[in-house]
């Protein structure tokens, strides 16, 4: 059996050298709460909102939905060759009335291809035929902040229309908002968005607006969409109560399911009397605890490590001896036991945690965080630059060789045992290393390619399972001299005391 990989440490403005090592019990949460994960403010923008008018369906949602449906329609699966278009970002927010980003809303949106052909069994409305390349319909589950994001083309025009993107919004409890999404400054008579009343027309009419510096010409624009609804505050209920949407996600992307030896997030009422994540004095030994302040939790009867509590959301461990298939999950507290919910153990479920407006969570070797400057309040951010030699974490990516010790942190690191895909848009780009560097916590080690200034889609692809939604990563070449990485040289890896330094730089929002 090979030893796992011992780590370069490196020492950061002024951080000493640690014990080797790259688990911090709080790097993990902090990956999803810059995010806003555990935070929402009721209320932010209460002054005045207009709502987002309803608008048909219209006839051309998919009648048979592809199987890939995540959020990058640009490619399908693994395929390299994308859609032909002009590339557009879209992302927004979806908030009550009030303001209040709205965690658990499925948005979902299909539009026409660059010829103006819908992926319908009658969807051929502009003649032709429909680019194989597009994925035409997508989905994206919303965490706390309420953000969403989806990377597509430009619609093309049919007879009829002015270009539009179709958006459905199902909240949890199932109530649902049908819209539409329109180009400021496209002309002509569209009877759809003629019935739109004219004070909430700005509210679906946006500025597509173009990226600097983008090789490719994309295109940005900003959708928030408000709903007429305020969450009622009813009774908390007596015993710990997960909600019946959504309920338990993927702690990186938010989708539904998990696999073995992943970390999910559990959404409910009553779960915890407090908010905490988990201290020194819980583990015995090295071994991770499965109870916090009285708070356990279960998957078919086996006890999940716990790192975070609250009233309404508690993150754990799938257990890695968990079999695939539907299995129960339970929560134990002082208060009782909840009814059993049901979740959807995969073989594997990779996704890649994720900053604000969906930046992959990605560090430099020096320290830095990457992503545009203005990404995280108060926190300092810079775009990677071709060259830099960069981090990035996730979770569900599968088995390592060897494989760490089950339910217990552990020093060193894991390759994974297949081989991982990581692409940048189109771009492969090689890793020096791929592996868990903490229970449930995998770290991707790379070199930003030679790239134009822009934002790329980020996505990996192991034994065949692609990440679940796409992340972006922010490159710019200022001060880009032609630098190079040695690329023999050693993986870069991280102290303890760097992500404790780096999650006192970001870690406000946790109560």
């Amino acid at each position: 059996m090979n030893a796992p990989k011992r780590l370069t440490e490196v020492v950061i403005r002024g951080v000493p050298a640690a014990a080797r090592g790259t688990w911090d019990r709080r790097w993990f949460v902090k990956a999803l709460a810059v995010g806003g994960l555990y935070y929402t403010q009721r209320g932010l923008f209460a002054e005045v909102l207009t709502l987002t008018p309803a608008q048909t369906q219209g006839p051309y949602y998919p009648d048979r939905l592809p199987l890939d449906q995540d959020n990058d329609l640009l490619i399908i699966n693994d395929n390299i060759t994308p859609a032909v278009g002009t590339v557009a970002f879209i992302s927004g927010r979806v908030l009550d009335r009030t303001g209040t980003p709205i965690r658990g809303a499925l948005v979902e949106i299909w539009q026409a291809d660059h010829r103006g052909n819908y992926i319908h069994s009658q969807g051929l409305v502009a003649g032709g035929v429909r680019d194989p390349n597009f994925q035409g319909y997508g989905r994206f589950l919303t965490a706390s902040s309420g953000e969403y994001l989806f990377r597509t083309i430009k619609p093309g025009l049919y007879p009829g229309r002015i270009r539009h993107v179709h958006f459905k919004i199902t909240l949890p409890g199932g109530r649902t908002l049908t819209t539409q999404l329109y180009i400021e400054g496209e002309t002509g008579n569209d009877g759809v968005l003629n019935a739109v009343p004219v004070a909430q027309r700005p509210a679906v009419v946006r500025p597509w607006v173009p990226i600097p510096g983008s090789a490719v010409g994309a295109l940005a624009v900003t959708f928030d969409i408000v709903m007429d609804y305020t969450p009622a505050d009813g009774p908390t209920p007596s015993r710990p109560t997960i909600v019946s949407f959504a309920g338990i996600v993927n702690a990186a992307t938010y989708s539904p399911g998990a696999a073995p030896g992943s970390w999910i997030t559990i959404f409910g009422d009553s779960l915890a009397p407090q908010a905490r994540t988990w201290r020194e004095e819980d583990f015995a030994g090295d071994s991770l605890p499965t109870e916090l302040d009285g708070v356990a939790v279960t998957i078919e009867d086996r006890p999940a490590a716990l790192y975070y509590v609250s009233p309404k959301q508690l993150n754990a461990l799938v257990p890695s001896d968990v079999a695939e298939g539907p299995a129960r999950l339970v929560v134990r507290n002082g208060s009782g036991i909840s009814e059993p919910a049901g979740v959807e153990i995969k073989r594997l479920s990779p996704g890649f945690f994720t900053f604000p407006r969906e930046y992959v969570a990605a560090v430099r070797s020096d320290g830095a965080l990457l992503g545009p400057p203005d990404l995280i309040p108060g926190v300092a951010t810079v775009p990677a630059r071709p060259g830099d030699a960069i981090l990035l974490f996730g979770t569900g990516f599968g088995p390592t060789s060897p494989e760490p010790p089950a339910g217990r942190r552990f020093q060193g690191a894991y390759p994974l045992a297949g081989p991982v895909q990581l692409r940048l848009d189109t771009y492969e780009v090689p890793l020096a290393f791929a592996g868990l560097v903490g229970p449930g916590l995998y770290q991707f080690n790379l070199t930003v390619p030679d790239l134009p200034d822009g934002d790329y889609s980020v996505t990996a692809q192991v034994q065949g399972v692609r990440t679940e939604k796409i992340a972006l990563l922010r490159v710019e070449r200022r001060n880009f001299a032609g630098r190079k990485r040695d690329p023999d040289a050693s993986p870069v890896f991280f102290s303890r005391r760097f992500y404790r330094r780096l999650l006192r730089m970001v870690d406000r929002d946790m109560g």
